[in-house]
């Protein structure tokens, strides 16, 4: 495996600056972004929507495995170099159950953080 689909909500001001941060870090493993309603993740994806992909975070590798949720957040941890130690260690059974709480409590607040980056990018702008 040498590279993660990663598919987004290109309509999410969290995903797109998570998209960015991920974009930034150096990484074992080709990221490449993919908006999850796009004519391009449908087209290279057929049968995408039976896993849901488009209200979720999704990562599909390129020898075909798909990951959601707290498996694909694990999944962009283990493809980046200075956290590949950290998805290891959430992947474990201890751990799991954090990962996936904490994961599902992002996911449930993404429209409360995307409205906070936002208002936060607006208060900015206008200081300049």
């Amino acid at each position: 495996m040498n590279k993660r689909y990663i598919l987004y909500d290109a309509n999410c001001a969290f995903c797109l600056r998570c998209q960015q941060w991920l974009t930034e870090q150096s990484a074992y493993l080709e990221l490449c972004f993919i908006p999850a309603e796009s004519a391009e993740a449908a087209g290279r994806f057929p049968g995408l929507e039976q896993f849901g992909a488009t209200g979720e975070l999704t990562v599909i590798g390129d020898d075909g495995p798909v990951y959601q949720g707290p498996d694909a957040f694990i999944m962009c941890l283990y493809a980046l170099t200075d956290f590949r130690a950290w998805s290891l260690r959430l992947a474990q059974p201890a751990l799991r159950p954090f990962a996936w709480t904490a994961f599902d409590f992002i996911t449930h607040q993404r429209a409360a953080f995307s409205k906070w980056m936002r208002w936060r990018r607006r208060k900015i702008w206008r200081r300049r």
